[in-house]
């Protein structure tokens, strides 16, 4: 499972068991755009700590969070 020659360090596999198409006026109905409606910044955590949480890293958070923005930086296609 390699993207452009390089293996991936962690690999997610998800089995779907169903899917629905939806016209986009279920984005609409959600009020996905409406930031009046999305979680208190607060109450999410930063995505290096979700990062370490679900990959159950030993590592200090700042490791994590300097790997995230050095990865965003530089590796995002």
């Amino acid at each position: 499972m390699a993207e452009r020659g390089k293996a991936p360090d962690l690999v997610i596999v998800v089995d779907v068991v169903g899917a629905y198409f939806h016209s986009a006026k279920c984005i609409i109905r959600s009020g996905l755009w409406d930031s009046g409606k999305w979680a208190d910044p607060p109450w999410v955590p930063p995505y290096a700590q979700i990062l370490a949480d679900h990959t159950k890293t030993t590592q200090p958070l700042a490791e994590p969070a300097e790997d995230v923005e050095d990865s965003l930086t530089n590796n995002l296609c």
